[in-house]
């Protein structure tokens, strides 16, 4: 731990050498291991030798965060890279209910949220506990016309409710009402491309199933954004 936060590699790799050495050992105090610490330092050299000697990633603090979490919070693109590398859990939540993804949502990080998109087995819908809300809800809350396309294109879902009933689409839609159409804009854009994907692949008419119906009314949307219509219809 010591050598961890103090930036010292060269004592770290000296250290992983020994026999039998407990690499998750949580400090009293916040429940950090040796990785935590390396997280929150952004030594990337560090994490990494961790991780290759067995480190878990999984564990958490006392806040309930892991040391992806860390990463995220810092802003630190490199050593979260290493650490999505090398398999980290990204769906894990801490006691706030949030993802990795969801905090990099919610603080405006287009940057941080790509990183993270780049792991495996990322659930990109995960719903926090207290009003039930998406990466992509916060995304749509700050207006964050960057996150939001990443989102999209990964897949995110933007017709789940939270637990009050409302979609990251339905509040895009009344941040337009207000004159704030950026991220708005972004989203029709980014809704009207997946749909007309999924129509090429799936050679359906348009009048078809319930999922031609969405792709016809997202594409209605987007077409009223683009000519300047106060609201969507």
């Amino acid at each position: 731990m010591i050598a961890a936060r103090s930036w010292r590699t060269d004592i770290t790799n000296i250290l992983l050498e020994g026999e039998n050495i407990n690499l998750d050992i949580q400090e009293k105090g916040t429940g950090w291991s040796a990785l935590h610490f390396s997280a929150e330092t952004g030594n990337s050299a560090t994490t990494v030798a961790l991780l290759k000697a067995g480190a878990n990633p999984r564990l958490k603090d006392k806040n309930g965060d892991t040391a992806v979490i860390i990463a995220v919070k810092r802003h630190d693109p490199v050593t979260l890279r290493e650490l999505v590398r090398e398999g980290s859990d990204l769906n894990l939540q801490n006691q706030e209910g949030l993802t990795p993804l969801m905090i990099a949502a919610r603080r405006g990080m287009a940057d941080i949220t790509k990183i993270l998109l780049e792991g495996e087995y990322i659930n990109l819908d995960i719903q926090e506990k207290r009003i039930g809300q998406s990466a992509l809800h916060f995304s749509a809350v700050i207006g964050d016309a960057a996150t939001i396309e990443e989102l999209l294109l990964a897949g995110a879902n933007p017709h789940i409710k939270d637990k009050n009933g409302v979609t990251a689409m339905e509040i895009t839609e009344q941040r337009a009402q207000y004159g704030l159409e950026s991220e708005t804009l972004a989203m029709g854009e980014m809704m009207s491309q997946s749909a007309m994907r999924q129509l090429k692949s799936e050679s359906k008419d348009i009048e078809g199933d319930d999922t031609s119906s969405s792709c016809r009314f997202v594409i209605i949307c987007h077409h009223n954004w683009r000519a300047g219509a106060s609201q969507p219809i």
